[in-house]
């Protein structure tokens, strides 16, 4: 089996007081890499053009390719394994407050969706986000372009017809309580309590629709936070340790480091080493 190797993961905690935030990642990967499931508390739009990745989204499988977008409300678990070889993608962070304003009530955008760009189309959103990347981070060309990105997508992307579509996963309201209060550590009892379901029945269902257990779910979600207070800030690995309710700093290493292969530290140093690259 080949290795799988985690990505270097962008604190997307929140926006930070802008409304959009645009990311392109062209590369040519050596390995396997994995997102571990995760949320945002805003919407993400991915685009693809060309790329072989899995993904599971609220608990359902897709395989992803060439000409798939796909559209993420808040809180919506997702996690992604792209394999390895030349890809290209690019992901659209947007204030959920300014995705309110911008549809149209007829358009729900409640739950994860689906398209398919048809090639020409491709094409042009493509460009965009070039031209967008390759702009200087203040400027009027940046604003423009950004306006123009969102107008394509709410006026082109969501009339399209659906690849496939999903329904509201019941563990959304667990997901947005867990966030909002910052909670690391929840008992399964609590929160099956919290849904209204008996433990055994909550355990089992969750594992259905996320296919992994709850407690590995935690798990997995701290790191993930770790992993961003690493990127975004210079906090100490024991501060980080104590912020996510780890015991001890050499529990929280041990974690970091059997689920990302690296220690904190070190994925501190390869994320500063990516970046001067």
């Amino acid at each position: 089996m080949q290795e799988i190797n985690y990505r270097p993961w962008l604190n997307v905690e929140s926006l930070k007081g802008s409304d959009i935030r645009i990311n392109l990642c062209i590369d040519d990967a050596k390995k396997n890499w994995h997102v571990p499931p995760h949320c945002h508390e805003h919407y993400e739009v991915v685009f693809y053009h060309h790329i072989k990745t899995k993904a599971v989204i609220d608990g359902k499988d897709v395989a992803l390719q060439k000409g798939d977008c796909i559209i993420l409300p808040p809180y919506c678990l997702h996690q992604f394994e792209i394999e390895s070889g030349s890809h290209a993608y690019a992901c659209i962070h947007l204030d959920a407050g300014m995705v309110d304003r911008l549809t149209p009530p007829e358009r729900s955008l409640e739950e994860p969706l689906w398209r398919k760009l048809p090639d020409e189309e491709l094409t042009r959103i493509w460009s965009l986000i070039e031209l967008h990347h390759q702009a200087s981070s203040q400027g009027q060309l940046k604003d423009k372009l950004e306006k123009s990105l969102l107008y394509w997508l709410f006026e082109n992307v969501l009339t399209l017809p659906a690849v496939e579509s999903w329904k509201s996963t019941p563990f959304k309201k667990l997901l947005v309580y867990l966030d909002q209060h910052r909670l690391f550590h929840f008992k399964a009892e609590d929160a099956a309590s919290f849904l209204g379901y008996s433990r055994p029945h909550f355990m089992n269902r969750f594992k259905k629709q996320f296919r992994l257990n709850y407690n590995d779910f935690l798990t997995q979600r701290q790191i993930h936070w770790a992993r961003q207070l690493l990127s975004s800030s210079k906090l100490s690995v024991e501060s980080i340790s104590r912020e996510l309710g780890f015991k001890n700093p050499s529990y929280f290493i041990r974690v970091f480091k059997k689920i990302t292969h690296t220690t904190p530290v070190q994925y501190r140093k390869n994320l500063i080493l990516t970046e001067e690259q």
